[in-house]
């Protein structure tokens, strides 16, 4: 993993994330802090979608279940749901857009075969 860059937080395992999508440690008025341990991981299988209500939106994630035997469609579960303050939103779309750059630089992600966002099952 390369070198961390000043102002770069570390995460409880940062063996498996690369230091340029990470978090500051420090900034105005906060410092991070580390966590005892490793910090609680979950899976899903993608996004369903995000919804914004007042001071908070919610991003909210499948787990895929199978197939349906007559159509064979994709069966999708809500799985997790995600809830920040809006003020998060800056944040997170900062770090993901450097973590997409650095997936396309990598060969790891073509845009243009992203799958299409937005789809929720019927």
């Amino acid at each position: 993993m390369a070198g961390k860059k000043k102002g770069e937080g570390n995460l409880a395992d940062d063996s498996a994330v690369d230091s340029e999508t990470q978090a500051p440690a420090a900034g105005p008025g906060f410092k991070l802090v580390p966590q005892p341990g490793p910090v609680p991981e979950t899976y899903a299988d993608g996004a369903l979608g995000a919804l914004s209500r007042g001071p908070v939106f919610k991003l909210e994630f499948y787990s895929a279940m199978g197939h349906e035997p007559d159509s064979g469609d994709e069966l999708w579960r809500p799985c997790h749901r995600l809830v920040l303050p809006v003020t998060a939103a800056p944040q997170l779309i900062s770090i993901l857009q450097r973590m997409m750059q650095q997936m396309q630089d990598a060969g790891v992600l073509n845009r243009e075969t992203t799958p299409p966002a937005d789809r929720a099952p019927d």
